[in-house]
């Protein structure tokens, strides 16, 4: 394992050396929240005006006149406060942000989504922000930073796991018609 920031200078030389750093597949770094955006959310101390800035940010609903979107927006929201706790750079906020976004998304889209298919994804995207092994996988989190956000996530999100698919996932809804 080899983080961009342990790296010998020469191996660093032979990445730059290219042309451009090399940019990894599918990462979430920085992809749902910028440097800048994250900038302003770590200066704001008031909850409402967070929330508001997150829903902006990733472009959630309005979450006054809407109680799904004000779900999601307090599902990121305490996403963020737990950033803040455990003391993350803005690097691994983003990419946590990123995955719990995408991870939602997952589990609220597909009709019938079991906890531990959700917890299966969630490993294969910790996994791929873990290890550096450009361009396949990105070193965002240290494996303290792993157990962290497992048990984090499994205490909040998947301890709600059922409420979450009630409240924003697709209902299937079956029709029947007799005919005589």
């Amino acid at each position: 394992d080899c983080p961009p920031w342990n790296c010998s200078e020469r191996f660093q030389a032979s990445i730059t050396s290219i042309g451009s750093p090399i940019t990894m597949v599918d990462s979430l770094r920085f992809k749902d929240l910028s440097g800048k955006q994250l900038e302003t959310l770590q200066g704001v101390v008031d909850a409402n005006e967070c929330k508001d800035l997150l829903q902006n940010y990733l472009g959630l609903g309005d979450r006054s006149a809407d109680k799904v979107a004000g779900v999601v927006v307090d599902f990121h929201f305490y996403n963020l406060a737990f950033c803040r706790n455990v003391g993350f750079s803005p690097a691994k906020v983003s990419t946590f942000c990123s995955i719990m976004k995408e991870l939602l998304l997952h589990d609220v889209d597909a009709v019938h989504r079991r906890c531990e298919t959700s917890f299966d994804d969630l490993k294969a995207l910790i996994l791929k922000h873990s290890v550096w092994r450009p361009p396949r996988s990105d070193g965002v989190f240290s494996k303290e930073d792993v157990q962290r956000i497992a048990e984090f996530v499994t205490n909040s999100y998947y301890r709600h796991f059922s409420l979450y698919r009630a409240v924003l996932a697709k209902r299937a809804q079956l029709i029947l018609e007799q005919t005589p």
